[in-house]
């Protein structure tokens, strides 16, 4: 019985996975692992996310606008108790006077500002005189065609991406006011409201927004020369997400920064870029064994696996057994260890990878630089500092 297209098409797919797993050639013993998360591990965070997008997706076959949200708001540069606040209302959550009253206390709706409308989670933060002064003051758009604050804010994300973290501190200052007048008999003016709120959150940024870290390694900003005698092997890899195709790529220079080795090597398909820079680490360092290119010191521009390696964040991941794998390669190469770079320092690994990714290489070592990185070479090791 012959298949029909979309049969194939399933199959192939399902070929193309399991020619991605991330196989050790070794005999490890087996274990169980949770896909989901990438250290193997199951945890409620993860669980939450899950039952999260499950909840919110009526549609599987069609992207969900809600999951894209909740990813936004929860990345936001603001401050915690701001996002549980702004969560609450774009969940119809928030405990306004007409959702206290949904729940069954006696309580009256109306607005505690306006008394005209009745008091839901949208006309307390954008519809309401007193949250349209707010938000006129921060030059926030109101968007009034959203008939939610989960639109609302979805709206102002996609057509005013700058806006969106403002009006998070807006929303939550503008319900801190409400439950100040309530309770305390106590209100601030938007002229008032608006410049202390964006004044806190600028204050926040400052303390708090930081570039990534570099969680204690030395992070190297321009390709060095190694000690004497030693050789440094700069890997990377390459990884098309849409096809699965990955190349590696290294290159092994001497402590007067010489090239005295490096390799291609195209993959059909791989796991992740993860899991591309990690074989590109394998084959790195059995290269350097099988050709004599010892001691060692490698580098890498992928931060993940450099802090895996010594530790143990990813041994339980789908990567662990190659990451044990890579871990006797670098014993084996006279304690050979891992260090990391920016990509300005990994120049040549990551052209020679592109090459692999864009090409047909089949662990092609080569012991004369190829002249598609001669320039990146001589601009790497000319005048660069020594790493002692």
């Amino acid at each position: 019985m012959a298949l029909d297209d979309k049969m194939v098409e399933i199959l192939v797919g399902v070929s193309m996975k399991i020619k991605a797993l991330p196989l050790s050639p070794h005999n490890h013993g087996d274990r169980w692992i949770w896909g989901g998360d990438k250290k193997g591990g199951f945890t409620v965070k993860f669980a939450y996310h899950i039952a999260q997008n499950r909840i919110l997706e009526d549609d599987f076959s069609t992207p969900n606008p809600s999951a894209t949200l909740w990813k936004h708001l929860w990345q936001a540069p603001v401050q915690g108790n701001v996002k549980v606040c702004v969560r609450k209302a774009a969940a119809n959550i928030l405990p306004t006077r007409s959702r206290l009253s949904e729940r069954g206390i006696d309580i009256d709706t109306q607005c505690p500002f306006c008394d005209e409308e009745v008091e839901s989670p949208i006309h307390a933060l954008r519809d309401c005189p007193h949250a349209v002064s707010i938000l006129q003051v921060a030059n926030i758009p109101t968007l009034t065609n959203a008939s939610c604050v989960a639109n609302w804010l979805i709206a102002i994300y996609t057509l005013a991406p700058a806006a969106f973290s403002p009006l998070l501190m807006l929303i939550w200052a503008t319900w801190r006011n409400r439950n100040s007048r309530i309770w305390e008999e106590d209100c601030k003016s938007a002229h008032e409201l608006v410049p202390l709120t964006l004044g806190w959150w600028n204050d926040y940024k400052a303390a708090h927004v930081h570039p990534v870290r570099d969680n204690g390694l030395r992070v190297l900003h321009k390709w060095c020369k190694h000690s004497f005698g030693f050789i440094k092997l700069n890997v990377d890899a390459a990884f098309n997400m849409d096809t699965g195709l990955a190349g590696l790529g290294g290159i092994f220079l001497d402590h007067e920064g010489s090239v005295v080795g490096g390799f291609r090597h195209t993959l059909e398909v791989a796991n992740s870029p993860r899991h591309a820079e990690l074989l590109a680490l394998i084959h790195g360092v059995q290269l350097a064994l099988d050709h004599h290119l010892t001691p060692l010191v490698v580098e890498s521009d992928c931060m993940d696996l450099v802090q895996a390696i010594p530790g143990s964040s990813l041994d339980h991941s789908d990567l662990g057994f190659l990451l044990s794998d890579l871990r006797a390669l670098l014993i084996a190469a006279l304690g050979a260890r891992v260090g990391y770079g920016k990509r300005t320092t990994n120049l040549v690994a990551h052209s020679l990878a592109q090459e692999a990714k864009d090409g047909q290489f089949s662990v092609n070592f080569f012991t004369n630089c190829p002249p598609s990185v001669e320039a990146f070479v001589f601009s790497d090791c000319n005048d660069s500092p020594s790493m002692n």
